[in-house]
């Protein structure tokens, strides 16, 4: 009669593990009007269509010559901190899929960092650049051709110029 319990309860604790899994790979969300409108709302999910870069989420667009792309201030980052919030995430996201779908242009790239955290505004712009790096790198990005700058003065927490008459 024990062995029957212990099998039992063996056998329920499986089924409980089993629902706490991951589930199966789910359909990326499509990007709609409401998302565009509210990119806290796109997740890190979403497909962004091949499109216009005056459509990224989050970013303040200059049609240039040269091209522009600002990232206010919190649009990003959370103030002083060095990892994005998730709505930035969604932002960096579509952000990338935009830049892999480019045919590889140099960009220049401004992230700053600001006073108030246990950083120096150096040293935290500093980090985000590293991090960022990385991110844009584990999506394909070959970003050791792009021009890496800091700024600790207030403006837009990542800025990237397309990169004209650069080496």
């Amino acid at each position: 009669m024990m062995k029957c319990w212990s099998l039992l309860g063996a056998g329920l604790l499986l089924i409980n593990l089993s629902a706490c899994a991951p589930p199966s790979d789910t359909p990326p969300t499509p990007v709609t009007a409401a998302t565009k409108a509210n990119p806290a709302v796109v997740s890190a999910k979403t497909v962004l269509p091949a499109k216009r870069l005056s459509e990224l989420p989050c970013a303040l667009v200059e049609s240039g010559p040269p091209q522009v792309i600002h990232y206010a201030a919190g649009s990003l980052y959370p103030p002083t901190a060095v990892l994005p919030s998730e709505a930035g995430l969604s932002c960096l996201e579509a952000l990338a899929g935009w830049l892999k779908s480019g045919s590889g242009e140099r960009w220049q790239v401004t992230v700053s960092g600001e006073e108030g955290s246990v950083f120096a505004a150096q040293a935290l712009a500093e980090k985000r650049r590293e991090l960022l790096e990385r991110f844009f790198v584990r999506r394909g990005l070959a970003v050791q051709s792009w021009d890496w700058q800091y700024r600790t003065e207030p403006g837009a927490q990542l800025e990237l110029r397309r990169a004209t008459g650069l080496p």
